[in-house]
C-alpha cells in the first residue's frame, strides 16, 4: 500500500508566535509573482520523468556533442521578481503546458478572493497536489503522491513590505497607535541591519511580500521534497505522466 503524504506550510510543529509559524502574507499585485515562485520551485525539485533522448543543437565548433531533451528539460533558469523583494530563485526551463494552465487558474481564483471590508486581510490556502497518471489503450488511472499545502493570507496593498519599508518619498502609510509604530520601527531596523537572525520575532509583525518569509517557504520546500517523501516513492514519480493540480480555497 502506497503512502499519501501532506506536507504543511508553517510545520504543525512549529512555535506559535514565531515567524515559521506565520502564514505566508501576499497582496494581490504579488500573488502571480508568489504563486509561481511557490509552485516552479516544487516543480524543480520533483524527480525528472524520462522521455526519448533525441539529438538537439550540437555544441561547439566539432559537432560530437549534443544534449538529450531531459537535459534541456531540467536546465536551470534563475527567476526574480521586483514584487517580491527580489529573491531569487530556480526553476526549469520548460514547463509543461498543464502545469502552466493548472498555476493560471489557481491564480485568477486567489486574485477572486475578496477582502471583507471591515478587515485587513483573508485567509485562504494554495494546495499544490501531485498525481501519477497511467494511460492505456482503453483506460486511465491517476493516484496522489504527495500534497503541498500553504497557509497563507491575502492583505491589502498598504501592508507590503515594499511600502511599509520605503523612503519618505512614498505614499504615506495607514495610521497606526503608538505602540505598533514603534514595534514596527524595531522590525525596520531589524531587517535593515543583520538579516533574518536579527529580525523581531513579535507576532503578527510580518509584512506581506517579505522577502525574508519568502526565502524561509523555499528552504522549507528544499528540504522536504527529499525530507517528507518516502524513498519508496521516487519510482512512481517517474513512471507514467506526473500531473500537477495547483487549487486555491478560502479557510
Amino acid at each position: 500500500m502506497h503512502t499519501f503524504y501532506t506536507i504543511r506550510y508553517p510545520p504543525p510543529n512549529s512555535q506559535k508566535g514565531g515567524e515559521d509559524s506565520q502564514p505566508i502574507r501576499v497582496t494581490n499585485k504579488a500573488m502571480e509573482s508568489l504563486l509561481f515562485c511557490i509552485v516552479h520551485s516544487i516543480e524543480f525539485q520533483s524527480p525528472l520523468q524520462p522521455s526519448r533522448p533525441q539529438l538537439g543543437s550540437s555544441i561547439g565548433s566539432s559537432g560530437k556533442d549534443s544534449i538529450t531533451d531531459d537535459e534541456a528539460y531540467v536546465r536551470p533558469v534563475e527567476n526574480s521578481s521586483m514584487l517580491l523583494g527580489n529573491v531569487t530563485y530556480v526553476s526549469r526551463s520548460k514547463h509543461k503546458p498543464s502545469v502552466l494552465a493548472s498555476l493560471h487558474t489557481a491564480v485568477e481564483a486567489a486574485r477572486a478572493i475578496q477582502i471583507p471590508d471591515k478587515s485587513s486581510q483573508v485567509p485562504f490556502e494554495l494546495r499544490v497536489r501531485l498525481l501519477r497518471r497511467h494511460r492505456g489503450w482503453l483506460w486511465h488511472d491517476s493516484r496522489p503522491l504527495v500534497e503541498w499545502v500553504f497557509r497563507m493570507a491575502k492583505t491589502r496593498e498598504e501592508f507590503s513590505f515594499s511600502t511599509t519599508h520605503g523612503d519618505a518619498n512614498e505614499r504615506p502609510r495607514p495610521r497606526t497607535s503608538p505602540r505598533a509604530t514603534n514595534a514596527h520601527a524595531n522590525v525596520v531596523r531589524a531587517t535593515g541591519g543583520g538579516g533574518a537572525h536579527s529580525r523581531s520575532r513579535e507576532e503578527g509583525l510580518v509584512c506581506s511580500n517579505d522577502p525574508e518569509q519568502i526565502r524561509q517557504v523555499l528552504q522549507f520546500i528544499l528540504k522536504h521534497s527529499y525530507d517528507a517523501i518516502d524513498l519508496n516513492t521516487y519510482a512512481d514519480f517517474r513512471s507514467g505522466e506526473l500531473i500537477f493540480d495547483v487549487s486555491v480555497q478560502e479557510v
